[in-house]
């Protein structure tokens, strides 16, 4: 037996070669079908679906030539297609490479931090088949790469065609090789074939019997692009410049277009200058096309050859064969006797020819960019994701992460995506909105430009776990945000607005120290009960209100659409007023004090000519009698000054004063102390009464002198209990009145001491002293006793007492007699001595 072509399979010789037709191309599937028979007329498509099948190839000639070339594959089809003339069962078997059962499988599936090689062996590896990786170049790593809703075959192939890949199979009988390239050093010469193939044409090829050779070959070139161009975006570099230009023109006067791809699907300029090389590549391997035909057996597409006796000596050189196409007959089986005797075999009517195309050597071979990348169809929702334990994870941009509901390999952990930048309602140089999605929150998850490798979180969603933050639909006329308080914080923050007719308000509050600012109808949304309108801020905690450059509180009525906010017209003008009045008090005031000032100097000067050389020297040494009205406090107001600034500022309140005017009054309360201080003056002005009560002691502290001055109705100091003490350490004391003066002791003595001298004076009329008892003047070792009960004046004194008048007489009057007590007495009389009513006793022991 003689057979050009053997078919060996899991049924060995009962199933025999009849034809294969079949392509073959660089990074394509190839597909053969092979015409069988057999004497098996029930041969299970089931059984042979999956298996591997080889045809094996006899090289040589008619005349020369041995060796033997293998086509393997995996039976991916199986049919029985009827009977020969010779009674015999045919079958097809279509045969492809293992990597087309990658076209039966597809899925979503996330790689992050890997080559594309790294990727390919990891997709392909559960495969089962052997994969020879004969690659040269470096390769990117990818941060995020998505397999989208593709085939495995899909994935790959758009993958290898991105970074210059490709591949082609290498036949062995019982299996085939993938075998990945990116480069020349990954051919080599055919292994079954001579080192040149000759070139015959025409009436010469009929005559070649002794080897394989080539009878047809076209040569043509094409207009392709000369020109690449990329450029791309990266935000962590928004200003970088990272645009890409290559050019290799083929020397016509149609080779400068240009080709330009953004995005590039770079963010590095040498990744992206390495993608243009490739794109211009890929471009420049579409030139030209050779197409050649022959009976070329061990023609195989991956493999080099050289080129022979061409007549253009210039087609004479060394080929990459990119694609073939096959067409085996073998003889067909014929019966020899009856049904059942042997059957005879013999080689006449085999003919084999293929087509092939090929590409010069010496330019780098690329596959076209022909597979399509996948692209969304439009937003998604995803579940935000971090490390086990926390509540928020992001980095420095705000940027997260996310599991896909599409992703079955993912932990739902900081490892199940790429960051993702989330989109935020306003983004600045350092200002904008930051609201970062919390791990376990639904966020929709939208793509730039379609691409699955460049998701964005455009928008947040609620679902039946992550219900929103007020009840709906009863609370449906509400709008806000409400935060909450991270890592088992338990609180949250909250503006809410509620725009339902009747109780619309606002609220923007804590939980930390229960802050709250309610404006508009004040009510609490869990009680919702309604606490009146306007504005509350209330807390907890502490609170303080802080204005650099003044504040106003008013509860006057401004029309705000006119007026400055800080416009303080009324307080301005009430306190004016109120400056106007107490000026007009105190010009009274000073004109009560000048009096009084006048009536103490005169009472200083007083010398009263009746009372005699000594009176008038105890007057003259007298200090108490206004001496020290030079030592009086001021008797204007000496905070006006300070008041009038205040007023010029308060009228719009442009400097850091607080102002707080009222229309119906204010009120401080406390039940612990109040604290008014003031590094320069205190003024209180106002035009009706001013009440101070204290529940215990009133304490004045002054300096620099004091002032009270009362205008009319007089004034009232009286103390229930205990005494009152006015004491002038330095100075003197001046107690004057226009009317009357009262010194009174209702229970006691009244006493009145000095120092030096106690002045007792009566303008214009007298002094009177009375007492229902007894009066007492007692200087030194001399006194005078009026004794009432005894109805006596008695005169003691150690020496002589004396009695002188400037007038003509001195008077004694008395109902019994004058007399002398003693040893002696004298009695001076330079006028006339009288008594009325009773005799005169000159010498009381003589009769």
């Amino acid at each position: 037996m003689n057979r050009s072509f053997i078919a060996h399979s899991s049924l060995g010789e009962r199933l025999k070669f009849r034809s294969m037709t079949g392509q073959e191309r660089i990074s394509t599937l190839f597909e053969s079908r092979v015409r069988l028979v057999s004497d098996m007329s029930s041969i299970s498509a089931k059984r042979m679906l999956g298996e591997d099948m080889t045809v094996e190839v006899n090289l040589a000639t008619e005349l020369g030539g041995a060796g033997t070339r293998f086509f393997s594959g995996q039976v991916t089809r199986f049919a029985y297609v009827g009977k020969d003339d010779g009674d015999m069962c045919v079958y097809e078997a279509v045969l492809r490479p293992w990597l087309w059962y990658a076209t039966r499988r597809s899925d979503f599936k996330i790689f992050q931090f890997k080559t594309v090689p790294e990727i390919l062996q990891e997709v392909l590896a559960p495969y089962g088949f052997a994969i020879d990786a004969k690659l040269s170049g470096s390769y990117r790593s990818w941060d995020y790469c998505v397999q989208y809703s593709e085939t495995d075959f899909s994935f790959v192939s758009r993958l290898m065609e991105l970074e210059g890949i490709y591949y082609y199979f290498a036949h062995s009988k019982g299996s085939h090789q993938l075998v990945l390239c990116d480069g020349p050093e990954s051919h080599a010469s055919l292994p079954s074939g001579p080192v040149k193939v000759p070139y015959h044409a025409g009436v010469l090829a009929a005559q070649i019997l002794e080897q394989d050779f080539i009878d047809t070959w076209s040569h043509s070139e094409d207009i392709a692009s000369g020109h690449f161009a990329a450029d791309d975006y990266d935000f962590k570099k928004p200003n970088a410049e990272i645009d890409t230009l290559r050019r290799q023109p083929a020397g016509h006067s149609r080779d400068s277009y240009e080709l330009y791809d953004w995005p590039g699907g770079y963010t590095e300029l040498g990744d992206g200058e390495n993608y243009a090389r490739l794109r211009l590549e890929q471009q420049v391997g579409r030139r030209e096309l050779i197409e050649a035909e022959g009976n070329l057996r061990h023609i195989a597409p991956g493999y080099l050859f050289d080129l022979a006796r061409h007549p253009n000596d210039e087609e004479n050189r060394r080929y990459l064969i990119e694609a073939a196409t096959y067409d085996f007959q073998e003889n067909a089986l014929r019966v020899d006797g009856a049904a059942g005797a042997a059957y005879s075999e013999s080689t006449s009517g085999t003919s084999y020819r293929q087509a092939f195309e090929v590409l010069p050597d010496n330019a780098p071979y690329r596959t076209a960019r022909v597979t399509p990348k996948p692209r969304t169809t439009g937003p998604q929702t995803a579940v935000v994701v971090g490390p086990a334990g926390e509540e928020i994870y992001t980095d420095e941009y705000g940027r997260i992460k996310v599991q896909f509901h599409w992703d079955r390999y993912g932990k739902m952990d900081e490892n199940s995506s790429c960051w993702i930048r989330v989109s935020q309602t306003w983004a600045g140089s350092n200002y904008g909105a930051m609201n970062i999605p919390r791990i376990g929150q639904e966020v929709i998850v939208d793509f730039l430009n379609g691409d699955p490798d460049y998701p964005i979180v455009t928008g947040r969603v609620y679902n039946a776990a992550q219900m929103p933050p007020w009840e709906l639909p009863r609370h449906k006329t509400q709008s806000g945000i409400q935060t909450h308080w991270s890592k088992g914080g338990g609180g949250k923050h909250m503006l809410r607005f509620e725009d339902s007719k009747g109780t619309e308000h606002i609220e923007l509050s804590t939980d930390y120290g229960n802050t709250h600012l309610h404006m508009g109808y004040l009510m609490n949304q869990g009680s919702e009960v309604q606490r009146s309108y306007g504005f509350e801020l209330r807390t907890n905690e502490w609170g303080s209100i802080r204005a650099d450059k003044g504040l106003l509180l008013t509860t006057y009525t401004q029309d705000f659409t006119q007026k400055i906010s800080r416009d303080n017209p009324d307080g301005h003008q009430q306190l004016g007023d109120m400056l106007q009045h107490t000026e007009g008090l105190m010009l009274q005031a000073e004109q009560a004090v000048s009096e009084t000032k006048a009536l103490l100097g005169t009472l200083k000067d007083a010398r009263s000519s009746s009372l005699g050389p000594m009176l008038s020297s105890i007057v003259g040494a007298a200090t108490g009698a206004g001496a020290a009205e030079t030592g009086m406090p001021q008797s204007g107001d000496p905070a006006m000054s300070e008041s009038k600034q205040l007023l010029s500022d308060s009228k719009q309140v442009d400097k850091p004063i607080v102002s707080i005017v009222s229309p119906e009054g204010q009120s401080i309360i406390s039940p612990k102390p109040v604290v008014i201080s003031s590094g320069q003056s205190v003024s209180m002005h106002v035009k009706n009464s001013i009440t101070l009560s204290s529940g215990a002691q009133v304490t004045h502290l002054v300096k620099c002198g004091m002032f009270t001055h009362v205008n009319t109705g007089g004034a009232v100091t009286v103390v229930s209990a205990g005494d009152i003490a006015h004491t002038a350490k330095t100075g003197a004391m001046n107690l004057v009145s226009l009317l009357n003066n009262s010194l009174t002791s209702t229970a006691g003595d009244a006493n009145v001491e000095g120092k030096n001298n106690v002045l007792v004076k009566a303008e214009t009329t007298g002094i009177k002293i009375t007492a229902p008892k007894r009066i007492e003047l007692v200087c030194g070792p001399t006194k005078i006793v009026m004794d009432g009960d005894a109805g006596t004046i008695t005169f003691e004194a150690p020496n002589q007492v004396s009695m002188e008048s400037t007038a003509a007489n001195l008077s004694f009057k008395a109902k019994t007699k004058i007399g002398a007590e003693g040893d002696t007495g004298v009695l001076d009389f330079t006028g006339t001595l009288a008594q009325y009513g009773s005799e005169i006793h000159l010498n009381p022991d003589k009769s």
